[in-house]
């Protein structure tokens, strides 16, 4: 091998060519041209293909980086509109959940003075009871009085 390593040495093709073909390559055989142009054009195809390698690679990291950014700031706006929803979500939940309480506690006050109420009615309405007893006894007392005194 050459040292490049892109193809047989000089000897190595001799070998292979009397080998495949039965006759002996001379180092002036007009036939080496080609191969010559052959090893050259192998050696451009290979410092080109390194270029392109070269240039995919920097293309490849660059977009990397763009995806890299562009992910980034989509996560991120993803993490916020997730935490603005929950934010909502949450603010719409613990109003929800006051305005019941609020009310819960309104209905208890409002049975509390609606009872109260009718306990003060039925006091009300003993008391004029008991003001109707002491009247009649009252009544009573002064017609018994009134009788005794006139026997």
């Amino acid at each position: 091998m050459t040292e490049d390593n892109l193809g047989p040495s000089f000897e190595e093709l001799q070998q292979i060519i009397a080998q495949k073909h039965g006759f002996y390559l001379s180092r002036d055989d007009p036939i080496l041209v080609l191969y010559t142009m052959n090893e050259q054009l192998l050696h451009r195809n290979e410092a080109a293909v390194n270029q392109a390698i070269k240039n995919f690679t920097e293309v490849t990291e660059i977009e990397a980086m763009n995806w890299k950014k562009e992910i980034s700031n989509t996560t991120k706006n993803l993490l916020e509109t997730s935490l603005e929803n929950h934010e909502k979500a949450w603010e719409s939940y613990r109003s929800s959940s006051l305005s019941q309480v609020q009310q819960e506690i309104t209905n208890y006050v409002n049975n509390h003075q609606k009872m109260q109420i009718k306990i003060l009615k039925e006091y009300k309405f003993i008391g004029i009871m008991n003001m109707t007893a002491s009247l009649f006894t009252l009544l009573a007392v002064l017609v018994w009085v009134g009788f005794v005194v006139v026997l």
